[in-house]
């Protein structure tokens, strides 16, 4: 398969899932939060607070912050604390 047929199935699929009802109804700041928190899961090396506030290209530390809180209470994230 081509690398445009790869990418336009990808965004095929994406639309479908987000025009779902399954998912709660989100905005860019916090999908984009999600993307780099479900990545770095998978790769299992969760992200710091310190790592996601410094995520700049995706809002101020305050939306951050903010967008977080989101995701925490539709239950898509959940925070740990751990001592060092």
């Amino acid at each position: 398969m081509k690398s445009n047929q790869i990418y336009l199935r990808f965004l095929s699929l994406l639309h479908a899932i987000e025009n779902s009802d399954e998912l709660p109804q989100m905005d860019l700041e916090a999908k984009r939060l999600l993307e780099v928190i479900a990545i770095r899961f998978d790769q299992k090396t969760p992200l710091t607070v310190t790592e996601a506030m410094a995520l700049n290209d995706i809002a101020s530390p305050a939306t951050l912050h903010r967008k977080f809180t989101q995701l925490l209470n539709l239950g898509l994230v959940d925070a740990v604390f751990k001592d060092r």
